[in-house]
């Protein structure tokens, strides 16, 4: 089973990482006793003590880290950074200046130099003009609720890495990014052992539907995209459907629809 958390650009299995680098909001939990680490001179490190999950790095007070200090960090830390990543399941990387979303690329090339281009699952997202790999989150409405999820877990090889990036605060209530740690999730669950013994071997079928673009059902801001903006054209959609392991049909309206089975836990 894998720590997971949230929606974002990626690489491709063993750990989920959300890695946010925003403007510096003070987080409210202040009241949570913390593991501080003192092993960069230029950086508070910290952890809630009581589960270790979600690792918090920011700059110490009076330093001013951009995103070239922060890529070049990364590139001399990888070996630190992955471990840390293992360990306590999400970093978040806050107060540094990464003005753009350009400069947010910078970064997360010297992070994961394998960043995929291709998304394959069916919320609606644009690209970031001027990347090549930045896009956003989802475009839904505001108040759409996008529930914790394990990223593409449909696909035999998800994304073993996920990068954030939050730099305006658009409104102050909601809007939030909630971090899941499904390792313990599954930790919890599985003490019932009727539980564990029923989902440890069993496997999880998977049904996606998408409209085709000219359905008036596009019209509605709740419905995901159509099959078009994910492939070119049926030939596309049918090898990617192969390679991916896909069971794919069209029904009379044109609606495409993806199946596959993926183990409960992996």
């Amino acid at each position: 089973m894998l720590r997971a958390c949230g929606i974002l650009a990626a690489a491709v299995i063993s750990i989920f990482v959300a890695c946010l680098i925003n403007s510096g909001h003070e987080d409210a939990r202040s009241h949570v006793v913390e593991i501080r680490y003192s092993k960069f001179p230029d950086l508070d490190v910290r952890v809630a003590q009581d589960t270790g999950f979600v690792l918090v790095i920011s700059p110490k007070v009076g330093h001013v880290l951009d995103a070239s200090w922060l890529a070049e960090w990364f590139r001399q830390e990888s070996v630190w950074l992955e471990e840390a990543f293992f360990k306590h399941g999400a970093v978040l990387f806050r107060g540094f200046h990464v003005p753009s979303a350009q400069a947010f690329e910078e970064v997360a090339l010297a992070l994961t130099p394998d960043l995929e281009t291709v998304y394959l699952g069916t919320s609606p997202r644009s690209m970031i003009a001027g990347t090549s790999y930045v896009h956003t989150a989802a475009d839904f409405e505001p108040h759409r609720t996008v529930p914790s999820h394990l990223e593409m877990s449909f696909r035999d090889s998800p994304p073993e890495t996920q990068i954030f990036y939050a730099s305006r605060v658009d409104q102050w209530k909601g809007g939030e990014t909630p971090l899941t740690d499904f390792q313990a999730v599954w930790e919890t669950l599985s003490l019932d052992e009727a539980f564990r013994s029923k989902f440890q071997a069993a496997r999880v079928k998977y049904i996606r539907n998408m409209d085709d673009c000219s359905s008036t059902s596009q019209l509605d801001p709740l419905v995901q995209k159509c099959w078009q903006r994910m492939f070119r054209n049926k030939t596309e959609a049918m090898q990617k459907c192969l390679a991916e392991s896909f069971d794919c049909f069209w029904d009379s309206a044109n609606r495409l629809t993806l199946t596959n089975l993926q183990p409960f836990v992996r």
